[in-house]
C-alpha cells in the first residue's frame, strides 16, 4: 500500500498483492482453483471497499481485518456455549426441597436459594450444587440479592423488613451471618443494585420503588408510577436509570438523578416478571406470564420485536456477558438460547427425564439463574470461563 500512490490500491493491483502472498497450496493443480482463488479476491475487495470508489487504503484494508476478527471470535464464543448438558444436584435428605423455589441468585462460586414458605435462604456450591449452609429469617424472605461491594446478601421478607446477611471472606464466626435488619413501608417483592449511587432498589407489592442506603438502612427516595406489584428492578448504570417491571403489565424507566420517570414501554398483555439489559446491542429485554419475549429500545421507548416460541408463561430472562445471547425459560421446563444479532433462536432445550419423573422440571419450572465461574482448570493454560443454568422447581437441576 505504501509503494501506490495516495497509499490505495485498485482491485487489479489488490488481487496481485494477494496472489503473491498465498501460499502455492492454494491454488492446487488445477486452473480451476486459481481461477475461484481470483473471483474470491475479487468479492473480498468489493466487500473491503465499503464507499465504492474503486480503491482500497491500508486503513480500510486494517478496519476490515479487525472487524471480521472480532465477528470470528464472537461465533467462536457463541458456539462453543451452545450446549448445556443437564445435571441433577443431589441434595442430602435432610434438605430436599418440599415447595416450589421461588427465586434463585448467583453469588461468587454459590448460588442462594429461596422456597416457598420457607424462612430459610439456603446457599449452594456452584460447582458441585452441595449445600454450604442455610440462613434463617424471621419471616418468609421473598427475593434475595447480592451486593458485591459490601459482600452482602439482603433479603427482602413477608413481614415487610430487609434482612442484610454477610456472605464474604470474613472471618468464620460472623460469616453466613444476619448483621442487620429494617422495616420498610411495605412489603418488597424484587431487588437491584446500582454501583453508581450504591443505592439498592427495591420493588414493592403497592407499585413503588424505593432507593436505600444499606449502611444507614434508611430510604432515599420513592418513585411512583405502577398500580400492581412491581416483580423486577433492573440497574442500567450507563444510562444512569433503573427500570422496573410490575403485573399492571407496564415498564417504567426511571432517572436515578433526577428521579423522574423518562419512559414507560406498553407491549405485555400480562404482567411482566423479568427484565434484562445487553449493553452490547443496547437493548432491554423482557418477559412476562405472556408467553412472548419483548426487545425494546431504552432510548426512545419503541418496541423492536418479539421473540416467540414459547408455549407457556415465560418465567425469566437472562442475557449472557458479553456476548449476543439471550436465554429464556418457560413454566413447562422449555429453554431457549437466542441470539441478539438476528433475534433467531439458535437451541431449544429441557430436562432429560422421562415425563412423570420425579426429577423431570417439565410443567413445574419455577425459577431459574445463570451463572459464569472461572473455569476449573484456570491457571493450567485454561481461559475458557465455565456457565451454568440453575433451574428449581421442586428439586434443582
Amino acid at each position: 500500500f505504501e509503494l501506490r500512490p495516495g497509499n490505495e490500491v485498485s482491485q487489479f493491483e489488490f488481487v496481485r498483492i494477494m496472489q503473491s502472498n498465498l501460499p502455492s497450496r492454494v491454488y492446487g493443480d488445477s486452473s480451476e482453483a486459481g481461477g475461484s482463488v481470483t473471483a474470491n479476491l475479487v468479492d473480498l475487495f468489493k466487500e473491503i471497499d465499503m464507499n465504492g470508489d474503486g480503491m482500497i487504503d491500508w486503513e480500510e484494508f486494517t478496519r476490515f481485518m479487525i472487524e471480521k476478527a472480532a465477528l470470528f471470535k464472537e461465533q467462536q464464543t457463541l458456539d462453543r456455549l451452545l450446549s448445556y448438558n443437564h445435571n441433577l444436584t443431589d441434595e442430602p435428605s435432610g434438605h430436599r426441597h418440599r415447595n416450589s423455589i421461588d427465586c434463585l441468585t448467583p453469588l461468587p462460586k454459590q448460588f442462594a436459594c429461596i422456597e416457598n414458605t420457607s424462612p430459610l435462604i439456603s446457599l449452594y456450591s456452584a460447582r458441585s450444587g452441595s449445600l454450604v449452609t442455610n440462613m434463617k429469617c424471621k419471616a418468609v424472605p421473598l427475593s434475595c440479592l447480592y451486593i458485591e461491594p459490601l459482600q452482602a446478601l439482603v433479603a427482602s421478607c413477608s413481614d415487610s423488613t430487609m434482612v442484610r446477611f454477610n456472605v464474604g471472606e470474613s472471618h468464620h464466626k460472623v460469616r453466613y451471618k444476619q448483621r442487620s435488619v429494617w422495616p420498610t413501608p411495605e412489603t418488597q417483592m424484587s431487588m437491584c443494585w446500582s454501583p453508581h449511587h450504591n443505592l439498592l432498589y427495591s420493588g414493592s407489592v403497592g407499585g413503588k420503588v424505593y432507593a436505600w442506603d444499606v449502611e444507614q438502612r434508611v430510604s432515599k427516595c420513592c418513585f411512583e408510577g405502577h398500580t400492581d406489584i412491581v416483580m423486577q428492578c433492573l440497574s442500567i448504570d450507563s444510562l444512569d436509570s433503573v427500570v422496573s417491571g410490575s403485573l399492571d403489565t407496564s415498564i417504567n424507566i426511571w432517572d436515578t438523578y433526577t428521579e423522574q420517570q423518562t419512559g414507560r414501554l406498553m407491549g405485555h398483555t400480562k404482567g411482566v416478571n423479568s427484565l434484562a439489559y445487553n449493553s452490547r446491542h443496547r437493548t432491554l429485554i423482557s418477559s412476562g406470564f405472556d408467553h412472548d419475549v419483548f426487545i425494546w429500545s431504552p432510548f426512545v421507548s419503541t418496541l423492536i420485536c418479539k421473540l416467540r416460541g414459547h408455549r407457556a408463561s415465560v418465567i425469566g430472562c437472562k442475557t449472557v456477558e458479553g456476548t449476543s445471547e439471550l436465554i429464556t425459560a418457560d413454566s413447562s421446563g422449555i429453554f431457549k438460547l437466542w441470539d441478539l444479532r438476528n433475534y433467531s433462536c439458535i437451541e431449544s432445550f429441557t430436562t432429560e427425564h422421562e415425563p412423570g419423573d420425579l426429577n423431570d422440571l417439565n410443567g413445574t419450572l419455577s425459577s431459574f439463574t445463570h451463572l459464569k465461574m472461572p473455569s476449573a482448570a484456570a491457571g493450567f493454560g485454561e481461559e475458557q470461563d465455565d456457565y451454568r443454568l440453575v433451574a428449581g422447581s421442586r428439586k434443582m437441576g
